[in-house]
């Protein structure tokens, strides 16, 4: 049964990602903000669904449209080959910049034929997020870990996020700054900062954003122990880093994650109380194997040690009774 569905259903489906992406996101949009009122007063259904569906809309769509930018097997392969020559072969280029305007040429060039009438534009969206900012630090190694439990009606659920990782300060610079945004309807809480086995104060480094409510923004600086000129791999900075949250599932009953650097090696685990998650990629990964550790953890290997992740990649996880 399981076989027939396979290949009846689900490959075909992969096949399509970029499209059932894009129409899904455009649907959940559409009966959220439509149909949103007539959603909530149904029987059985949770007053805030039509939100919901609007909010997970967007979301989904945001990924379809990144999808079918990145879903050239030519350009991510050839991307992902020469990436690793910024950080590791700096000496075997001309310049990042000459580099750069060579990549965006032949980007360019790629997307011709796949979006004619929007080609420039969809190079510079590609541009703007690889090329800006992205290439002061990559991370590799990197974990992350979810301990999820429900509170006893079902509503809340409490969530203790850890991550570890070592930061490549990519050659010239003396330091970089991490930043990350953390959006949350609930409380959020830093409950450990370690870099390179130091505890660090934590009070400095989370603050709630005084423009958008519900966010927290999370920065911290971090130096390498050599010398700017010595080659990236061997300027690491392993970060380790804990925060606790608590989320209303009847407004958010989902977690979402997207890179915004380079990440070599990822592995993802989670840890379920009382409660189920359904996981998926965002962006041009495949959806990997879950295995289940000898302490209850889902695991999920996003890239190998030898594999890059780009930035605009992640993974979802919605959260079920």
């Amino acid at each position: 049964m399981w076989q027939l569905l396979n290949r009846a259903i689900i490959q075909p489906a992969k096949q399509y990602i970029p499209f059932l992406l894009l129409t899904s996101g455009i649907f959940l949009i559409t009966a959220g903000s439509i149909f949103g009122g007539y959603i909530d007063g149904l029987p059985l259904i949770p007053h805030g669904t039509g939100e919901v569906m609007s909010k997970a809309g967007g979301g989904i769509l945001g990924a379809g449209v990144f999808a079918v930018i990145m879903k050239s097997a030519q350009f991510t392969e050839y991307f992902q080959r020469n990436i690793h020559d910024v950080f590791y072969r700096p000496d075997s280029l001309d310049s990042v910049e000459s580099t750069r305007y060579k990549w965006e040429k032949i980007t360019k060039h790629l997307l011709k034929d796949t979006l004619p009438a929007s080609h420039q534009d969809a190079t510079s969206v590609i541009m703007k997020k690889f090329f800006d900012n992205e290439l002061a630090f990559h991370f590799e190694r990197f974990e992350a870990a979810y301990d999820i439990s429900l509170s006893e009606d079902k509503r809340y659920a409490n969530i203790t996020h850890t991550i570890k990782a070592d930061v490549v300060i990519s050659p010239g610079h003396e330091s970089v700054e991490i930043n990350q945004q953390i959006s949350t309807d609930g409380s959020l809480k830093l409950t450990s900062l370690v870099i390179d086995n130091k505890p660090v104060d934590i009070a400095a480094h989370l603050s709630k954003d005084c423009d958008n409510d519900g966010f927290y923004n999370f920065s911290v600086t971090v130096r390498p122990s050599t010398s700017s000129c010595q080659p990236a791999s061997d300027r690491r900075v392993t970060i380790e880093r804990s925060y606790e949250h608590v989320q209303d599932l009847e407004k958010e009953p989902y977690l979402m994650a997207a890179f915004v650097r380079y990440v070599k090696g990822f592995v993802l685990q989670a840890k379920c109380h009382n409660c189920n998650v359904f996981f998926s990629t965002t962006g041009t990964i495949d959806d990997p194997e879950m295995s289940m550790d000898a302490q209850g953890n889902m695991r999920w290997v996003l890239a190998d040690r030898d594999t890059l992740l780009l930035p605009g990649e992640g993974y979802i996880f919605i959260i079920t009774v």
